[in-house]
């Protein structure tokens, strides 16, 4: 559980970094013209007036009157997610690597720890 909570320390740092990116418009230090053209892995972000099935959708969270999905980071589900695994539901690709990567490095480290050959 710690080496995936500490992945989304990882995660949250990376999007961290996103955030001083575009809020200092450095955006064309890195190739970018604009905040549309990061690579996003997904993207569930935007509250929707309509859905064709509600079963992964919450009504009127915060008093928008839209449907807003339960994976969102303001989600029943993506709420959690967010405050133990760092999940975030648009993030970019260097995000969602680095994620994995420091999954595989912590889940290695403790198996090397935990279950070494004798």
């Amino acid at each position: 559980m710690l080496v995936i909570f500490a992945s989304g320390m990882v995660a949250y740092g990376t999007h961290e970094i996103e955030e001083f990116i575009v809020k200092g418009n450095h955006l064309e230090s890195i190739g970018i013209k604009q905040k549309s053209e990061i690579p996003r892995a997904w993207n569930i972000l935007e509250p929707k007036d309509e859905v064709d099935n509600t079963v992964f959708y919450s009504y009127n969270l915060k008093g928008k009157n839209k449907y807003t999905h339960l994976l969102h980071d303001n989600g029943r589900v993506g709420n959690f997610f967010k405050g133990f695994f760092g999940y975030n539901s648009n993030p970019n690709w260097p995000e969602v690597i680095l994620w994995l990567l420091s999954l595989l490095f912590g889940i290695t480290m403790w198996k090397s720890f935990y279950f070494k050959k004798k």
